[in-house]
């Protein structure tokens, strides 16, 4: 038996939390974990939201995999102590009955105090004996209050936690069924065989995330005039359609919106259908990245540079990082997306351009201030 397989009859928990794209960076990793584990009951624990538009939970994405044997919930509740420790004192009932022998903490950042809650949780109160987690996310050097080293992206900190993990390049397979639905559409929409798509995804539930919708229409404009072979197709959420409605009104007969028509693994096969991704930072770009599209990703400064870039190499990075990078706002309201604003639409067409000529997306746009 390989070093990279360990055989436990006692069950393993995946304890992941977070949306649409926060789910998708941590499939490879899952991936990995089911691989390490063949015959052992996998289990998957999340949290709960009240349905809203627009929310994708991790269930939503992972149940169909077939990794997991079952999924167990948490309520995110604001009510009284009591009623807190009453959802604990559940929780914890249900997992002890799964006896767990080893669980996988992939949760998103973590300060001390919450270090030392979780751990206490699963060893103390739950009693799950062994417990691993990815290294913390460390904080890159600065100088004058300008990033200079992007940290490590969250995918492959993120796959860290698993023993020997694979040096193979992570493909997600789409669902056969998700494949139809994607040809259905495409068909509805007259999009042929012979026509090269762009996927677009111009949306994002955070304002401060968005490049201006007059910028993506302008550089589809350009490079659907320099190639005429070309279509562009938007992708998003429900949310997206009424944006996807005004740039298709300005791109015309070549481009389609597929903005809330598809799945999520429906939206998964179109991109394999596409030669690029081009749009914001947004589950849609991370998604791309796993059935391996290039993309060319519009990021803000509002986080640390790197930690959410797609998975793999092969990407186009376009990042500008200012006085005020790291603010980690929603809304740039005082500022209006300054970090963003910096990144105009001729850069957009040219990367566009390396792309469609073949060129090599390993070369980054340097960042200036």
């Amino acid at each position: 038996m390989g070093p990279s397989l360990e055989v436990t009859k006692e069950g393993i928990l995946v304890f992941r939390i977070g949306q649409l794209g926060d789910t998708i960076v941590s499939i490879p990793t899952i991936d990995a974990i089911r691989k390490r584990h063949p015959r052992a009951p996998l289990f998957l624990l999340t949290d709960q939201h009240p349905v809203k538009r627009g929310f994708i939970s991790s269930w939503d994405i992972l149940g169909s995999t077939g990794w997991f044997d079952d999924v167990v919930y948490y309520q995110v509740s604001q009510g009284s102590i009591f009623e807190q420790a009453q959802t604990m004192s559940h929780l914890v009932f249900r997992l002890r009955r799964l006896r767990l022998g080893l669980v996988y903490d992939l949760s998103p950042f973590r300060n001390s105090l919450q270090l030392v809650r979780d751990r206490f949780f699963f060893q103390d109160l739950v009693g799950i004996p062994k417990l691993r987690r990815p290294a913390p996310c460390l904080p890159p050097s600065q100088g004058h209050g300008v990033t200079k080293m992007p940290v490590e992206p969250e995918w492959r900190r993120l796959l860290g936690v698993v023993p020997n993990p694979p040096t193979t390049r992570f493909h997600f397979v789409v669902p056969e069924t998700s494949r139809m639905e994607a040809a259905s559409a495409l068909a509805t929409d007259g999009i042929g065989d012979k026509m090269r798509l762009i996927a677009i995804a111009p949306g994002s539930k955070m304002p401060a995330k968005r490049w201006p919708i007059e910028r993506f229409a302008q550089a589809g404009k350009r490079l659907l005039a320099a190639y005429p072979d070309l279509l562009l197709a938007i992708l998003g959420g429900g949310e997206d359609s009424e944006i996807g409605n005004q740039l298709c009104n300005e791109w015309g007969e070549r481009s389609r919106n597929l903005a809330g028509k598809l799945s999520v693994y429906g939206s998964a096969a179109v991109l394999e259908r596409c030669v690029a991704y081009l749009g914001n930072d947004t589950g849609t770009m991370h998604l791309a990245a796993m059935v391996g599209v290039p993309c060319i990703a519009i990021f803000s400064a509002r986080d640390f540079p790197g930690k959410w870039e797609p998975y793999g190499d092969h990407h186009i990075i376009l990042r500008r990082d200012i006085e005020c990078a790291r603010c980690m706002l929603e809304v740039c309201s005082e500022k209006g997306n300054e970090c963003l604003m910096r990144i105009d639409v001729q850069e957009v067409f040219s990367a566009g351009q390396r792309v469609l000529e073949g060129g090599d997306l390993r070369e980054r746009k340097a960042e200036t201030p």
